[in-house]
């Protein structure tokens, strides 16, 4: 169980260098890669989630500190026809995709692995 803890931590930290990088994609890869060297699925798919949802998160918190991250949501909430003042929804709607990143990245990562490890057995 350490070892999946670790494991997501570190994963969660080097998504959101890939992210302040602009590689979108690497919670994808981070994810598929813990996926592929966790034995249990469930474990996997808890650690995607959890990379997606805080490095994405956390992406989101430091826009926000560090700049008028909302002001620009709610513009383009506007220009999408929600609402002037809906950015929030923005914000949620891109948590929700780190956390599908994080999510997909684990489950092919998983079932990868699974298929290895079945063939390398027989």
């Amino acid at each position: 169980m350490r070892r999946i803890v670790i494991l997501t931590l570190i994963g969660m930290i080097l998504s959101l260098v890939t992210l302040r990088t602009g590689l979108w994609y690497g919670t994808w890869v981070i994810s598929a890669m813990l996926g592929f060297v966790t034995v249990y699925r469930r474990d996997a798919l808890l650690s995607g989630l959890l990379i997606g949802a805080c490095s994405w998160g956390g992406q989101l918190a430091f826009d926000a500190i560090t700049g008028p991250l909302m002001k620009a949501a709610n513009t383009i909430t506007d220009i999408m026809g929600i609402g002037s003042a809906a950015g929030f929804i923005l914000l949620a709607i891109t948590v929700v995709w780190g956390i599908f990143l994080g999510l997909f990245g684990a489950w092919f990562g998983s079932s990868i692995g699974q298929q290895f490890r079945t063939s390398r057995s027989s």
